[in-house]
This record gives C-alpha cells, sequence and structure tokens, in this order.
C-alpha cells in the first residue's frame, strides 16, 4: 500500500486531486491511502506524532503554515529525505524557494488530471526504487537495508563502510561491485573512496558536496566533470 497526504486549504481541490489518485489504482496494480489535512499545521503536528507518508502533495499558499514552511520541516527537523513532496500553487515563481526542500515536481492549479497522473506514476516508480534491498554480510550475519536509507559508501583497505540515515555498517567488499548493483538508483562515484546516493545530497559544489547528514566529502579532479554531467541529467528543479 502506497500512503499519500494530500495538503491544501481548500477542501474541493484536495477532494479532486485524492479522486484522480485513487483513479490510478487499477492502472498501476497498487493500493493507494490518502489523507487530506486542511492547513499545514494540521500536516505538521501529524507529522510529529512519527505519521510516515511514502509522497506528499503540499499547496503552497495556506494560511497558517505554508507548503514551504512544511516542506522544510519534512527535510531539515524530520531529516526526512525520503518522502517524496510534490507542490501546488497556482503561481509558477517559486523555483528558489523550493530548491532546498527538493521536491519531486511542481502541479499548477487548476489542477490538469493527465499532468497529476503522470506525476503520481512517476511517485509511484519512486518510492518502488526506494523500497529495494541491498543485502551485505556482517561476520556471518546477512543484513537487508533500504536502499533509500543509504546515504553513501567509503572504501577503507579491502572494507566497505556503509553510512544510512540511522547505522554505519563495516563489511568486506569492492566499491565497483557495489556500484553494478546500485547504478541504477543514482549512486555514483565523486572519487575512487566514494560512492554517493545523489538523493541524498543536501548540496553540490564543484570541488565537494554535503551529504544530508553534514558529511563533507571531495569529489577528485578526474570526476568532477561526470558529477556536474550527472547532476544535470538528475536535476528535476521546478
Amino acid at each position: 500500500m502506497i500512503k499519500i497526504a494530500i495538503c491544501d486549504d481548500d477542501a474541493i481541490i484536495s477532494e479532486q486531486l485524492q479522486n484522480m489518485i485513487y483513479s490510478m489504482e487499477e492502472f498501476l496494480h497498487e493500493e493507494f491511502h490518502v489523507d487530506i489535512y486542511i492547513g499545514g499545521n494540521k500536516l505538521y503536528e501529524e507529522l510529529k506524532k512519527g505519521t510516515e507518508f511514502h509522497a506528499i502533495f503540499l499547496d503552497i499558499e495556506m494560511p497558517d503554515m505554508d507548503g514551504i514552511d512544511v516542506g522544510r520541516k519534512i527535510r531539515e527537523e524530520f531529516h526526512d529525505e525520503i518522502t517524496q513532496i510534490i507542490y501546488i500553487s497556482s503561481q509558477s515563481s517559486y523555483a528558489m524557494q523550493l530548491f532546498k526542500v527538493r521536491p519531486m515536481d511542481f502541479l499548477i492549479k487548476p489542477l490538469d488530471e493527465l499532468q497529476v497522473k503522470a506525476v503520481v506514476t512517476k511517485a509511484y516508480n519512486l518510492i518502488k526504487i526506494g523500497n529495494q534491498i541491498f543485502p551485505f554480510v556482517v561476520g556471518r550475519e546477512t543484513i537487508r537495508k533500504p536502499i533509500s536509507k543509504i546515504l553513501y559508501f567509503q572504501s577503507r583497505a579491502r572494507k566497505v563502510i556503509m553510512y544510512t540515515t540511522d547505522e554505519t555498517y563495516e563489511f568486506y567488499g569492492n566499491l565497483g561491485d557495489i556500484y553494478e548493483q546500485l547504478k541504477a538508483n543514482k549512486f555514483f562515484f565523486i572519487h575512487k573512496s566514494y560512492l554517493v546516493n545523489y538523493n541524498h545530497i543536501s548540496r553540490l559544489g564543484y570541488e565537494a558536496l554535503v551529504m544530508t547528514d553534514g558529511a563533507q566529502l571531495e569529489i577528485s579532479q578526474s570526476k568532477r566533470k561526470e558529477v556536474r554531467e550527472l547532476h544535470a541529467k538528475f536535476e528535476r528543479r521546478v
């Protein structure tokens, strides 16, 4: 089941969007559960309880707590880089304000059903990719970790250190082999010793980048051009 939240102070638009999402169940062969929150504060209070959603449709212009503030709290207060955020607005002039929230997409009101269905399909595919598992062996134990929670890998001698959103693991392995397993999930080399998850980069510079856990990693000179090209390919700014 895919859990989705709609946060908009317009009940009619929220219900319209909810119906459009439910209409995708048969097409995607997936069950959706869609909750509506009339206002940013109500969604924020729900998120503080620990409620999680795979995707959130956020209206930008709301009187109590606007969608940009809610998005920032999701990314910065809750340290959540996994939930797909889709903004909704009657204006298209919010690009720079939305950059730090790293939304998946942007919908303009009045909502177009074909565009909504395209965004739901895109979100569904990203959610399915994020739910994939990376198995690895530590000692005699096989551990299975969701790929969406992996920040980056570091090679050290014959071992690999894997940094995730909640733990760090060390195991015997080869970054080249791991790259072949994960390259379809937006993992790429920034240095011969670092393999990073693009979805967990918070700031990308020319010589270094910052991950969502605050780690600053050097981009080797030989990788800088390739990193810029991959960034241009992956980036979907609104």
